[in-house]
């Protein structure tokens, strides 16, 4: 007997094409275009496993959570680097 239910895998990959196909080809601003692509392969990909373990009831759900661990994960290492920068600044006006 078949499998009635399609897997993670096949729901992801039917939901990135259809992504890819409605709105990144509808888009404009060719940086978003491009926004797109990082998300799909430094948030989405890397980490399908995880999403597929996840009891989140739909893959867009899912996507989001990725993606908003992803800009997180980009929001503290850009703050690390600034307080780095500023600890520098500091420490060379102070010598000054």
């Amino acid at each position: 007997m078949g499998r009635i239910t399609p897997s993670f895998r096949q729901l992801y990959e039917e939901t990135i094409s259809e992504l890819k196909a409605e709105l990144q080809s509808a888009l404009v601003d060719l940086s978003h275009k491009n926004a797109f692509e990082l998300l799909l392969k430094e948030a989405w990909n890397p980490e399908k496993a995880a999403m597929g373990n996840s009891s989140l009831p739909t893959i867009c759900d899912k996507l989001n959570i990725m993606a908003s661990k992803h800009n997180r994960k980009i929001t503290a290492s850009l703050v690390k680097e600034l307080k780095q920068r500023d600890s520098i600044l500091e420490q060379s006006i102070s010598q000054a």
